[in-house]
């Protein structure tokens, strides 16, 4: 179900500031990935535990560690790295574990 290499954009905001960003998961295991944040001069590296517990069916929270980033004097609003791991989580749920359609199990042969 999930795959590495996964490319994707973000739109969301923070206060008053909106941020359009591209991530790409370069790296996948059963434990951790780790997914590259960027958009025009910011490049940020995460790495989660999100598949371990996306596995196991765990209902604990995702834990996200910053790798590294440059120009780390952009992403000052405390809120940021908050909205960007929900927008994030969501967004790779939704690539991840896509929902099925609900069939009424009387139209269903």
């Amino acid at each position: 179900m999930m795959e590495n290499g996964i490319t994707g954009k973000l739109d969301f905001s923070v206060g008053s500031k909106r941020f359009k960003l591209s991530f790409e998961r370069y790296y996948l295991s059963e434990q951790i990935e780790r997914i590259r944040v960027s958009g025009k001069e910011k490049t940020m590296e995460l790495q989660s535990n999100r598949p371990e517990i996306k596995l196991n069916n765990k209902r604990k929270a995702v834990n996200w560690k910053i790798i590294s980033q440059l120009n780390p004097e952009i992403y000052k609003h405390p809120l940021f790295i908050t909205e960007l791991t929900i927008v994030l989580e969501y967004t790779l749920d939704e690539i991840d574990f896509p929902k099925r359609p609900y069939i009424n199990p009387k139209n269903a042969k």
